[in-house]
C-alpha cells in the first residue's frame, strides 16, 4: 500500500488496484483507418453487404468505419468471457461450413449459378427436376455425416466476430456485431487480397463496354460486383464517383465503366433470394 492511498479505503484501494491490472482504455482521438485491421473490415463490409438483409439498418455509407469500429472496440474491450466467445465462433464455423456443404452440392450437380444461390440463402436449390433433387439431397446428407466427425474450426476473423458480439452486448454497436456473424456464416468469404483482386477484374470488364452477353451472364456479373463492393461502393460507381474510378486515368474509361453499372441497374430480374437485390432495384432512385 503506498503512502497517501490509506485514506481511500479497502473499496477504493482495490479499485485503484484493478486499475493499474488492466489498464485505462486509451483514447482514440484520431479517426485514421487501423492498418491492422484493413483487411477484416474489407472482408466483413462485403460479406454484410452481400449477405445481409438490405432492409437491415446496418446499411449506411459508413459500414467500413463501423465495422472496423466493432473491431477495435471488441479488442480493447475487459472482461469478456472467454468461454462465451469459443462457444459462439465454433456455431459460427459450423454453420459456415454447413453452407459451403451445400453449395457444393449446387455446385457439383451444375445446370446454372441461381441454383448455388439459392443453395446458400435458402438452403433448398430448388430442382426442377426428381434426379437433381434426389442427387442434392444425397451430396448434402454425405457432407452433414463428414462435419459430424470433423468438427470444424473457427478461423481467425470468425474467432474476433465472436468476440465481437460477445464484447457488444447490451450496446448500438451489437447489431453490427450479429451481422458480421451471420454474413460469415451464409459460407467461405473471399480472402481481402482476393477481393482486391476481383475489384480490378471487375473493373476491367466494365470498362471494355457492352457484350452480347446472356441475360444470365449479366446477373453473374451483377452478382460478383455486390460480393466485392459495398452497397455505398456501388452507388459511387453508378455515380461516376469512387477511388476505384479515380485510378482509371483516362475519362473515357471512366464514363463506360459507370454506364455499364448503370446499364446492370436497369436491367430487370428473375426473383431471387439475394439479400441485395432489393438495394440495387432502387440504387438508381438512390
Amino acid at each position: 500500500m503506498p503512502e497517501g492511498l490509506a485514506g481511500f479505503g479497502t473499496d477504493g484501494r482495490k479499485r485503484i488496484a484493478e486499475a493499474f491490472r488492466t489498464g485505462p482504455v486509451p483514447a482514440r482521438q484520431d479517426t485514421a483507418p487501423d492498418p491492422r485491421l484493413a483487411d477484416d473490415v474489407l472482408v466483413l463490409s462485403c460479406a454484410v453487404s452481400e449477405r445481409v438483409d438490405a432492409k437491415a439498418p446496418v446499411h449506411r455509407s459508413t459500414l467500413p468505419r463501423d465495422v472496423e469500429a466493432v473491431l477495435r472496440d471488441s479488442m480493447l474491450a475487459h472482461n469478456v468471457p472467454e468461454a462465451e466467445v469459443d462457444e459462439l465462433a465454433f456455431g459460427i464455423a459450423r454453420r459456415r461450413a454447413e453452407t459451403d456443404v451445400r453449395v457444393a452440392a449446387a455446385r457439383e450437380i451444375g445446370i446454372g449459378e441461381i441454383f448455388e444461390v439459392r443453395a446458400r440463402f435458402d438452403g433448398n436449390p430448388d430442382y426442377p427436376a426428381q434426379a437433381d433433387i434426389d442427387s442434392y439431397k444425397a451430396t448434402v446428407a454425405k457432407g452433414m455425416r463428414r462435419l459430424h466427425h470433423e468438427e470444424p474450426l473457427p478461423t481467425e476473423i470468425e474467432l474476433r466476430v465472436a468476440r465481437a458480439v460477445v464484447a457488444t452486448h447490451g450496446t448500438k454497436r451489437h447489431a453490427l456485431a450479429l451481422a458480421m456473424a451471420e454474413a460469415l456464416e451464409r459460407g467461405t468469404t473471399l480472402a481481402a487480397d482476393g477481393i482486391r483482386k476481383e475489384r480490378q477484374a471487375l473493373v476491367a470488364e466494365l470498362r471494355e463496354g457492352p457484350k452480347s452477353r446472356e441475360s444470365f451472364q449479366d446477373r453473374s456479373l451483377l452478382r460478383r460486383i455486390y460480393r466485392s463492393f459495398t452497397a455505398a461502393e456501388v452507388r459511387e460507381l453508378a455515380r461516376g464517383r469512387g477511388a476505384d474510378l479515380e485510378r482509371l486515368p483516362d475519362e473515357a474509361d471512366r464514363e463506360q465503366v459507370v454506364k455499364a453499372v448503370q446499364q446492370l441497374h436497369g436491367k430487370s430480374w428473375r426473383t431471387e433470394p439475394s439479400p441485395w437485390r432489393e438495394r440495387y432495384l432502387g440504387a438508381e432512385r438512390d
